[in-house]
């Protein structure tokens, strides 16, 4: 009897045995042997890097393949399918066999094989690229196609210093700012430099230039200033053209400003129209020190309204930075940055702060300073241009679509939530030198168009042409 007890506990602990490990093998199903998110893009030999438009796979609906679909308009030359880099994002400890690193021939499909984190499950991939031509239509959201207009190195410009720090788009030109020189002046489609130059306003060494809504120039100073010694911030518009005298618009003396050491008022940031209503930010950095002070004037009728507005910004700026409203009427929503290292990045809103992720090993950005920013609204979408640099002065351009603030502090770790989010990314080829630059914006008066420009100082300007067409 006794025996007989002892095989029976005996296989019932083996039978208990048995649909543990069954269950531990179930733990490890195939959906960790996945692409979280895989991309190609065109590699320049020249340049040894990828570049031109990114286009993401996308799985069947068996799992089994994942199709990378280039497009390309009328007017376009077709695509070849050779010179592809591929980039996948993986599980940790999924394994992808053969590797994807190099260069690819994508003319036959690539047949990969991915081993999950357990070791045991695996699954099958074919990776195949479909090139084909597609029709001209036109999004009612947001932007599709896009292209490169230029891409200038410094030297060509003649941006020489790195008080060319500052660029606006008015009419058919790029305006750069040139401390105490004229202003500068370039061909907005093609870079091209003009011998127009616009006088820059007497007295005036020029920090910021910027444009509103209307298209209108204005011109800033710097200015020191701490609780024991004032300065005097002066802004002039170019109200009736670039070719005409600017007028003077605004002169505040800094007395009654509370900040706690000495400090600066630099980068402007426009919204609205300042012949109207608008809301214009300057960032006020520290000069060495933490500073989390930023300073507001609001324009109604076309003047500037009650006393500044001291406010605090979610992040500091040791010795730059820049906010940016949002809202043509309200204090919020803006973006205020850190332009130095390390980057740091945040949104204020009427629900609170929400910091930007700018890791590097999680986000897009690069890992040394944040070069500049901008926001704008184009067809029924809200977007924020940066330029991001890193220690390798290597820049990159990427737009966020702001339309989610909740979003804001999305990651990696949810690769289809951030691809949502930072709807565009695209290293440039020029290099950083001085440290400093901006971006800006021009929607064209059809809403059909926007230029994307980044300047940086003493490194060059990049420029970009979004449209409503279609979409990669």
């Amino acid at each position: 009897m006794k025996r007989y007890r002892i095989l029976f506990y005996t296989s019932v602990l083996f039978f208990l045995l048995l649909q543990a490990c069954k269950e531990q093998v179930v733990t490890f199903s195939d959906a960790n042997a996945k692409f979280q998110a895989i991309q190609i893009q065109k590699f320049d030999y020249e340049n040894s890097r990828g570049l031109g438009p990114i286009y993401k796979g996308e799985y069947n609906a068996k799992g089994d393949t994942v199709y990378f679909r280039v497009t390309y308009y009328p007017d376009e030359q077709a695509p070849t399918a050779t010179d592809w880099q591929i980039q996948g994002s993986l599980a940790q400890g999924v394994l992808v066999r053969p590797a994807l690193a190099g260069v690819r021939d994508l003319t036959e499909p690539l047949n990969v094989e991915l081993t999950a984190s357990d070791g045991i499950s695996k699954s099958n991939v074919v990776l195949k690229l479909l090139i084909y031509q597609i029709e001209y239509g036109e999004l009612d959201y947001g932007f599709g196609r896009y292209n490169k207009l230029f891409e200038k190195n410094a030297a060509t410009l003649g941006l020489t210093a790195d008080n060319q720090r500052n660029l606006a788009v008015v009419e058919d030109f790029i305006v750069v700012g040139n401390g105490t020189s004229d202003l500068l002046v370039y061909d907005k489609m093609t870079g091209e430099k003009k011998s127009l130059k616009i006088p820059k306003p007497a007295g005036l060494n020029v920090w910021s230039v910027f444009a509103d809504d209307d298209g209108v120039l204005h011109a800033s100073n710097g200015v020191n200033f701490s609780a024991t010694s004032t300065g005097t911030l002066t802004i002039y518009r170019w109200n009736n053209g670039i070719n005409s005298a600017p007028e003077l618009f605004y002169q505040m003396n800094t007395s009654g400003l509370a900040v706690s050491g000495a400090s600066y008022i630099s980068n402007a940031a426009i919204k609205g129209s300042s012949g109207k209503e608008a809301q214009i930010m300057f960032d006020i950095d520290g000069r060495g020190r933490s500073e989390n002070k930023a300073l507001r004037l609001t324009v109604s009728g076309g003047k500037v309204q009650n006393a500044p507005d001291l406010f605090t910004k979610p992040v500091t700026s040791v010795w730059n930075g820049k906010v940016v409203p949002m809202s043509s009427t309200n204090r919020t929503p803006f973006v205020a940055a850190m332009l130095g290292f390390p980057p740091n990045m945040g949104v204020q809103s009427n629900s609170g702060v929400s910091i930007f992720n700018v890791n590097a090993g999680n986000s897009n950005f690069l890992n040394m300073l944040i070069g500049g920013l901008h926001y704008f609204e184009f067809n029924n979408a809200k977007y924020l241009a940066v330029s991001t640099v890193n220690w390798g002065a290597d820049y990159r351009l990427l737009i966020f679509n702001m339309d989610d603030l909740s979003l804001v502090e999305s990651t990696k770790d949810n690769a289809v939530e951030y691809a949502s989010f930072n709807v565009f990314s695209e290293d440039l080829l020029m290099k950083n030198v001085a440290s400093a630059g901006d971006v800006t914006v021009q929607v064209q008066p059809d809403g059909k168009t926007a230029l994307v420009y980044v300047l940086g100082a003493q490194s060059g300007i990049a420029a970009y042409q979004l449209t409503i067409i279609g979409g990669r």
